[in-house]
């Protein structure tokens, strides 16, 4: 019986160490160079071509008290979009791209004052990274966050959708009080590439391979 478990739990680890190669480079950041903040304000800012063919317009509407930025503003050097807000306030952004994607939204620092929404196609689901887990209100077209903490406490996390071709993105301070920073990265789940399904193959390969001698 022990012999039967461990030769699963081999085959299960090179599995994993198989899906997890295929996978590494299974996601893009959407690059937003070039951002104006007056036009996507005012009518919108078309982006074209920014990962192959994929075309994306984007808007914006409500109280900003400073111009939203693409910059790098991410841990490990990442340009990410910024936007700030003073004061209890809310801003929303709308992405609408050329060919539906499965896309997902990485943020950083979403503290207990702070609100994030997500809305796409859905499913939405959310995927905690570090500092607390923020509080998911109930929400039925996608996921809304609330952080629960301050500093090293405040949330970063990633929300994912599924093929979508418009994403909506809603940022707000609860309160009135210092200035606040959202900082997040419009991604798109990319398919691995036939390399990397070869990899996974060759792995459960190896993986079958261990249990015969084991036997």
């Amino acid at each position: 019986m022990v012999k039967n478990i461990s030769s699963i739990a081999l085959f299960l680890a090179c599995l994993t160490v198989s899906l997890f190669a295929a996978n590494l480079s299974a996601a893009d950041y959407l690059d937003f160079a070039g951002w104006d903040h007056g036009q996507i304000l005012n009518g919108g800012q078309t982006f074209t071509d920014i990962c192959g063919d994929l075309d994306v317009f984007v808007e914006g509407v409500g109280a900003f008290d400073a111009d939203s930025t693409f910059e790098m503003t991410m841990a490990g050097g990442d340009s990410a979009i910024r936007s700030e807000i003073t004061g209890a306030g809310s801003q929303t952004f709308k992405f609408t791209f050329s060919t539906p994607i499965d896309v997902f939204v990485d943020f950083s620092r979403l503290d207990s004052e702070e609100m994030l929404g997500v809305y796409g196609i859905g499913p939405e689901i959310y995927s905690h990274l570090s500092g607390n887990n923020p509080f998911q209100m109930p929400d039925n077209s996608g996921v809304k966050l609330q952080g629960d903490g301050f500093g090293v406490n405040a949330a970063d996390g990633r929300v994912s959708s599924g093929p979508t071709s418009v994403l909506t993105i809603s940022y707000s301070a609860t309160i009135d009080g210092p200035t606040k920073y959202l900082d997040f990265n419009v991604g798109k789940l990319a398919v691995p590439e036939p390399g990397s399904f070869s990899l996974l193959g060759l792995g459960v390969l190896f993986g079958l391979q261990m249990l015969r001698r084991r036997r």
